[in-house]
Formats: structure tokens, sequence, C-alpha cells
């Protein structure tokens, strides 16, 4: 039985281990509107800190305001909407969060390619 308790905790403590929240995509749904995406392993809709907004910044500036969606299945997909100045077309902007930063120029005519870029997002490649 002791064996059994040792064998059931470490397979929880590798679990829990492997859990991991993920900056997957920016998106824009507005030009002054961005869309952090983040993806999640685990079921936890605050998993996400969006109460300091002072760690979200855009080019090194906080955020006007953050709201956010949260899905659950099994897992959870947060959809992070943070106000920001006006997006300017060919401008290359840094999202930094508490739980990552993505790189991207936005681009106001490229919105058909919703693999790379959603409503005109296209990510830089460094």
């Amino acid at each position: 039985m002791k064996r059994l308790s040792v064998i059931v905790s470490c397979l929880c403590f590798s679990l829990s281990v492997h859990a991991e929240l993920s900056l997957t995509e920016t998106r824009t749904a507005s030009n002054n509107v961005l869309v952090a995406y983040f993806k999640s392993d685990v079921i936890k809709v605050d998993e996400v800190d969006t109460t300091d907004l002072s760690l979200w910044r855009l080019n090194g500036r906080p955020v006007a305001a953050i709201n956010r969606f949260v899905t659950e299945a099994n897992a959870c997909d947060h959809h992070v909407y943070l106000q920001v100045p006006t997006l300017v077309n060919g401008t290359s902007y840094t999202l930094q969060t508490p739980h990552g930063k993505k790189t991207f120029v936005f681009d106001d005519k490229n919105v058909d390619d919703t693999r790379n870029s959603v409503l005109g997002l296209k990510p830089n490649i460094f």
C-alpha cells in the first residue's frame, strides 16, 4: 500500500510539473485593442494574472486596460483583451506579459491568413 501511495504521489507531481500556460498568439480586435491568446494544459480560470496592469506592456509602455474571456473544456483557452495606443501599419511591436512575450508587425491589410495573422497581425520571425 505504501508503494502505491508513492507511485500516485509521483504521478500527480509529474503531471503538475508539465502543466503549462503559453502565449500562443496575438490578434487585433481593432486598431487599439490587442488580444493575447493563451493556451493552458489545466482547467484554472484565473491562471492568467491580469491583476497588475504594469506587468502588461506594449513596446515597454503599460496597457491602458485589461479584460479577459476564458473557455473551459479539457484545458483552458484564455483571451485577454488589452486596450493599447493606436497601432500603426508596418510598425513592429513587442507585447510583454507576466506569462511570456510576442513580437509582431501590425498590418491592417493582411486579414486572411488566420494561421499567422488574425485581423491584421503578422508575427516577426527573428
